[in-house]
């Protein structure tokens, strides 16, 4: 008889284990910090002064984790003209196209990007250039003349500092001892940066290991004169044409006077 009540508890066991490990881990999932916790401004207006715009970023790792900050753009497809010689001249031979390429890519990192992890985790976490422009390229090329094009648009957008990676721009120090740590940077926009819904990604490597550990989003707007423009121009062609032609005559004009003034004298 003394034998039923311990048989009992053998097959009770599994579950009580069971709903202990479940409840820790749910308990530790609601207490967890980890992710993006504050960006300041999320909302980025473009006026007609826009110089760019510095926004601060805090997130939450665990202990000894290396951290990177990435903000990618809405995707576009692109046409190129590729230059050549021609009977001596230089002169575009040929349309390249790429396709689904970020508008804007900007990388922060607490380390050299070398630094951070694999050759092969950095590749599969998409991190450098070549492996975020991997397979948009759209026209058969061979392996040399696509990585000679990759290059050429790489240099177009850092060009317009659309593109860039600042390394070691990502401070981090401890938030609890030997638990969390806590990751902060100053992120400068661009003034070329576009309209449109960006996504920030909070990426961690530990050991070699690259993870996506949080994702938040930011949004860049046309405010004032621009979004005027952009709207007349979206939606009364006629009038921003006949606008555009006023204005245009005028400022014709006004050169026209201010030069003739000059002469004058």
């Amino acid at each position: 008889m003394s034998r039923l009540p311990c048989k009992g508890l053998i097959y009770l066991l599994p579950i009580l284990v069971f709903i202990f490990v479940f409840s820790a881990f749910r308990a530790f999932s609601q207490t967890s910090p980890v992710g993006i916790d504050t960006i300041q401004p999320q909302k980025i207006y473009i006026d007609s002064f826009f110089s760019g715009q510095k926004v601060t970023v805090r997130a939450m790792v665990p202990f000894g984790d290396k951290v990177v900050l990435r903000l990618l753009g809405p995707r576009e497809n692109l046409a190129l003209m590729k230059k050549g010689r021609v009977g001596g001249l230089w002169m575009n031979v040929e349309q390249v196209h790429f396709q689904s390429v970020p508008k804007v890519y900007l990388l922060w990192t607490s380390e050299k990007l070398s630094a951070l992890g694999t050759r092969d985790s950095l590749k599969a976490m998409k991190l450098d250039y070549l492996s975020l422009l991997s397979g948009t390229l759209q026209n058969k090329k061979n392996r040399g003349e696509e990585s000679l094009l990759v290059s050429e648009l790489i240099k177009l957008k850092e060009a317009d500092k659309v593109y860039h990676i600042f390394e070691g721009a990502v401070q981090i120090k401890p938030w609890e001892r030997r638990v969390w740590d806590q990751a902060d940077a100053v992120l400068e926009l661009p003034s070329k940066i576009y309209p449109g819904i960006y996504t920030l990604e909070l990426i961690a490597f530990k050991e070699g290991k690259g993870r996506l550990v949080h994702a938040s989003t930011i949004e860049v707007k046309l405010a004032g004169f621009p979004a005027l423009v952009s709207n007349l121009a979206a939606r009364k062609g006629l009038l921003y044409g006949t606008l555009a032609v006023i204005i245009a005559t005028f400022s014709g004009l006004m050169i026209g006077i201010v030069f003739s003034s000059r002469g004058g004298h």
